[in-house]
């Protein structure tokens, strides 16, 4: 009697672990600027920043006043998909390290994974007036030392590269899959951009997963660039941003019992679902990739999420407060500054691959192009919202053949893919 007494203690007490809440938070591309870097402001840095779309100057206050909020919220453990300093510099890695370390004395473990930008950089310097002086980047080997204590030991075990699954809460693993080529950086000008994973990496994750849901675990991915396209044609229009193998990889991964992946790289706040139709080996029909905003890019966002058994109820929030600006002050400053950062990127972006479009008839599309990222890195972005002018200027790129492409190419960013971005319940 005394032995079936305790046995349904048991069961009563793993039943209640299985069913508790999990409270995750999860933040991308924060792209730390230590101040020591900027050593006088000049030329070099006013060039940076003018054709770029992080509030690089504000990061440090924008991450103090993230690391702030979530204190607050105080999540069971923050996840942070890649990009943590502007160029890989080992001073940005220490100061976005000693921000985060606030998280572990409230007893919150960090999980990250490296991005484009983190490791091996070539673009690893310091502004010095008008010159940009070279400082120490961080090897693979080093940044794994820089970032381990932040994990708190829940590391359970090691993959190629980077690759890591880790326990943060009991029940829960976390597998940090590792697409960043900064092996490939040597001798370039600058890193590459975009994600691969090896066929090593891939089995050692899917093993990884099938372990995980042999031992009763929910599964999750962390990576820095896109799983999924999240606009029809991404992989054609923007390669760099979603993984080589896409289809194939996330197909495997989904087979394997993956069901979410946490993603960032592209800046924009967005989620994507890719049903598979060949449902064989589980009672789930698709993979999520929940991509996140960069913290240090308009509209500047985080999300907050509760996991309960196969539920996730995902809440999108917002720096808003950031010292050196008023209240209220830094929501519209954070907007500005995209739009005009993005004037510059939006020209370089027609005048590449695939469309290469004269300086001329570059610049008579950036104000549509600009209001069309501005939209989807916001997210839940719909044509209603597109200004009148967007819309005319829309309509006649899809009546000329040579621009029609474009035209096709901004209505799928505008046509955002289901779920919403922002605020919504999945059940995977």
């Amino acid at each position: 009697m005394r032995n079936l007494l305790l046995a349904i203690l048991c069961l009563g007490a793993l039943s209640t672990a299985a069913s508790a809440q999990t409270k995750i938070a999860v933040v991308s591309d924060l792209h730390y600027f230590d101040p020591s870097l900027l050593v006088r402001k000049g030329s070099s840095f006013q060039k940076y920043v003018e054709g770029d779309r992080k509030l690089l100057e504000h990061s440090a206050a924008i991450v103090a006043s993230l690391v702030d909020s979530l204190i607050e919220a105080h999540p069971d453990v923050v996840l942070v998909s890649g990009d943590m300093t502007k160029d890989g510099e080992l001073a940005n890695h220490k100061g976005v390290i000693e921000q985060l370390s606030r998280l572990n004395k409230r007893d919150i473990p960090v999980l990250v994974v490296a991005g484009n930008h983190d490791v091996n950089n070539p673009e690893s310097v310091a502004f010095d007036g008008d010159r940009e002086v070279p400082v120490p980047t961080v090897t693979s080997e080093e940044f794994k030392q820089l970032y381990e204590p932040l994990m708190m030991n829940t590391v359970v075990a090691r993959g190629p590269e980077l690759c890591y699954v880790a326990e943060p809460v009991e029940g829960l693993w976390v597998i940090s899959m590792d697409a960043s080529q900064y092996q490939y950086n040597d001798g370039r000008e600058w890193p590459v951009t975009e994600g691969k994973l090896s066929d090593e990496e891939v089995a050692w994750i899917v093993e990884q997963t099938r372990e995980g849901i042999r031992h009763g675990k929910t599964v999750f991915g962390l990576m820095h660039q896109g799983l999924l396209e999240h606009f029809e044609g991404e992989a054609m229009v923007f390669p760099e941003y979603v993984i080589a193998d896409w289809q194939d990889i996330s197909k495997q991964l989904f087979e394997a019992g993956m069901y979410v992946v946490f993603t960032g790289h592209f800046h924009a706040q967005d989620i994507v679902e890719r049903t598979m139709y060949d449902v064989t080996k589980s009672p789930h029909n698709g993979i999520y990739d929940i991509e996140t905003g960069s913290v240090v890019t308009y509209p500047c966002p985080y999300r907050l999420m509760t996991l309960d058994g196969n539920t996730l109820a995902i809440e999108t929030r917002h720096v808003e407060a950031v010292k050196g600006f008023t209240p209220g002050e830094f929501r519209p400053y954070a907007k500005d500054f995209l739009t005009t950062g993005m004037r510059s990127m939006s020209k370089w972006m027609l005048m590449g691959e695939p469309f290469n479009l004269t300086e001329e008839e570059a610049a008579t599309l950036v104000p549509l192009l600009n209001e069309t990222f501005i939209a989807n890195y916001r997210g839940d972005e719909t044509m209603i919202d597109l200004s009148e002018e967007g819309l005319q200027m829309l309509v006649g790129l899809s009546e000329c053949p040579a621009t029609k492409p474009i035209a096709n190419g901004i209505r799928s960013l505008w046509h955002d893919k289901s779920p919403a971005d922002n605020n919504v319940t999945l059940i995977f």
